[in-house]
């Protein structure tokens, strides 16, 4: 049109590229955007070979890729990259492994720092309440949180300040705590 705007499928675009199928019933598009329009599902959809990916790159006149989203076919993982970096990860059984980029175990994963990570997982079910476990880098359990407010560590918990040696339970002790 007169304002440089590409329509496809509509004689009157909102925005640089407009794609329509139908009416959203919403807003007029971005102006400065590509716009994909529909009454219905509206998809944005990429094709490649089973051992290529798909890619959406987010960058700045330093960095073509300082941000992304990326599916990967060969092994159907799916990442997000942050700061030039893969950052968080989906695997193909729908486990997020988050500073991981592969050996994700369970369902949540989170890479504490180069020498440990933190781990939750619920291990069962008990009557609608969950209980919790964490472990260091070598496997160990070094929480437990179960359904009735009881706290077990490997190290001990410390309930207020850590200076206050009554607020401790040690490897040898259990407590029971309701929260307030």
């Amino acid at each position: 049109n007169t304002s440089g705007y590409f329509g496809v499928g509509t004689a009157t675009p909102d925005g640089l590229l407009h794609v329509y199928g139908g009416d959203s019933g919403g807003s007029s598009a971005v102006a400065n955007g590509i716009t994909i329009e529909n009454s219905g599902l509206a998809t944005l959809q990429f094709l490649s070979p089973a051992a290529n990916g798909n890619q959406i790159r987010f960058g700045d006149n330093g960095d073509n890729g300082a941000g992304w989203i990326q599916y990967d076919h060969s092994d159907n993982h799916l990442d997000v990259g942050l700061n030039g970096s893969e950052k968080i990860r989906v695997d193909s059984s729908g486990r997020v492994g988050i500073g991981y980029s592969s050996g994700i175990g369970h369902k949540l994963q989170v890479a504490h720092d180069a020498s440990g990570v933190i781990v939750a997982k619920q291990t069962t079910n008990n009557g609608g309440f969950n209980i919790y476990e964490g472990w260091d880098s070598g496997g160990n359990v070094n929480f437990f949180v179960s359904h009735n407010g009881r706290v077990k560590a490997k190290e001990g918990v410390i309930f207020g300040t850590d200076t206050a040696a009554e607020n401790v339970l040690d490897d040898y002790e259990e407590g029971q705590f309701t929260p307030v």
